[in-house]
């Protein structure tokens, strides 16, 4: 058994950067009483033009577009019901030139 049988002190959740799964980690930490998440880049989608519309969307993801602690704010009580998320760009320059992918 992990931590042998003993509660945990922390949790580390992580979390892709499309709003999509940042929603559903927001309930996770919820249910686990955890206030933030970390957004970790390199959980994302294959990034292929036929899945991607021909365009590289990690450079468009909603959340580098909060600019101010108000954009913040607002994003983490309209999408995170509250909860908090830590985006301190981890390997987000490994991804964001990953575009586009090959399957070979």
């Amino acid at each position: 058994m992990l931590n042998n049988g003993e509660p945990f002190d922390d949790f580390i959740i992580e979390s892709s950067p499309y709003l999509r799964t940042m929603q559903t980690c927001a309930m996770v930490c919820k249910a686990l009483h955890v206030g933030t998440f970390r957004l970790n880049y390199l959980f994302c989608e294959h990034l292929t033009p036929k899945m991607m519309v021909g365009e590289n969307p990690i450079p468009m993801l909603t959340v580098k577009d909060l600019h101010s602690n108000e954009e913040r704010d607002a994003f983490r009580q309209q999408y995170l019901d509250g909860i908090d998320f830590i985006d301190d760009n981890q390997f987000y320059d490994k991804v964001k030139d990953r575009y586009p992918e090959s399957a070979t």
